[in-house]
């Protein structure tokens, strides 16, 4: 079988050198591929080589990355806990507005063409199952309300306030499975499942400022269907509170309100809400647990800071997801390739 000339060194660091000359053309990236690796790709051949399996190739690269990068930051064997640890958020950015058929935009001062990116990635298993290319308009709720049934017996999901809905918490119960989520700000947190008594977060910021502890857990009932959760109260330092109550009274201040004192005593917190058991997942283990989350807010800081997505030009699919994917590995220091596309 005859060997490929462009090896998986040379074809990321093709890859890489697109990007930083903001998306050059391809007869530029085959002089590039001449002048640095010795190699003659004429515009079509270069073309040719994004194609699925070249998407395959990246992305196996950039699942190995995160796979790696977010098992350093786990305290606890998530390999015996959970099924999968699906961890999910999204990003949205414009293109060109020659796709609002498409990827209609919110339109307005903004673009008539936007895309979200949906990215899911499994823990455990170092997969990512979710790469979804939507409208810049389909919101994160209408994502989770669609693929909740993808949803499986002892999955622990791990989602930004935006994917939940009571449907949603619902669904994740009736398949047996199990999140990490933040507390909604405006959510209603009762002591008792019929009594209408709610959590005082003013009396709770009181009683830990003074014992001076930094973490509490609460047995709470949300929602109208009064759902027993367990609430996990991360106290934060001063600075950090007067931080959150500058940028909420500048953004209220823009709209003529006024911040309101609940918002104040919530403040104090970040505040978690799941079903996982306290015997498998410490109070502060849950803490540290939502923060894997952000290793996709990583990604997509590379996505948009490095690649520049919300500048596209136009370009095939293929081309686009192959690129996303090896300059992200690129960026995170990702282990040597030993296989090419």
């Amino acid at each position: 079988m005859r060997k490929s000339k462009l090896t998986p060194q040379a074809f990321i660091d093709l890859m890489f050198y697109a990007v930083s000359c903001e998306y050059t053309s391809l007869r530029k990236i085959s002089i590039e591929a001449k002048s640095e690796h010795s190699l003659s790709l004429s515009k079509q051949g270069l073309d040719d080589r994004f194609s699925s399996k070249s998407v395959d190739f990246s992305k196996r690269l950039l699942e190995e990355a995160i796979h790696n990068q977010v098992m350093d930051t786990l305290t606890c064997d998530v390999s015996q806990l959970f099924n999968r640890v699906l961890i999910k958020d999204s990003t949205r950015f414009n293109i060109d507005e020659s796709l609002k058929d498409k990827f209609p935009g919110c339109g307005g001062d903004g673009s008539k063409a936007g895309v979200s990116i949906q990215f899911e990635f499994d823990l455990k298993n170092g997969k990512i199952t979710d790469m979804d290319l939507q409208s810049e308009i389909d919101r994160d709720s209408t994502d989770a309300m669609k693929k909740k049934d993808s949803i499986q017996a002892g999955d622990l999901i791990i989602r930004d306030l935006g994917y939940y809905s009571n449907d949603v918490i619902t669904s994740i119960y009736n398949k047996k499975a199990y999140f990490i989520s933040r507390l909604y700000p405006t959510a209603n947190v009762y002591k008792s499942e019929k009594g209408k008594e709610k959590i005082d977060f003013q009396v709770v910021y009181k009683s830990m400022a003074t014992t001076k502890k930094e973490f509490l857990e609460l047995d709470v009932f949300l929602g109208k269907k009064r759902t027993l959760m367990r609430l996990v109260i991360c106290l934060l330092p001063e600075e950090v509170y007067e931080k959150r109550i500058r940028i909420r009274n500048k953004k209220n201040k823009s709209l003529n309100f006024q911040t309101s004192d609940e918002y104040k005593a919530r403040s104090h917190f970040n505040l978690f809400i799941t079903n996982v058991d306290e015997e498998d997942i410490t109070t502060e283990a849950i803490c540290r647990f939502y923060r894997i989350r952000w290793q996709i807010e990583l990604v997509f800081k590379v996505w948009k800071s490095l690649m520049k997505i919300n500048c596209l030009q136009k370009m095939k699919y293929e081309r686009f997801a192959t690129t996303l994917y090896s300059v992200s590995k690129k960026t995170h220091c990702f282990s040597k390739c030993n296989s090419i596309c």
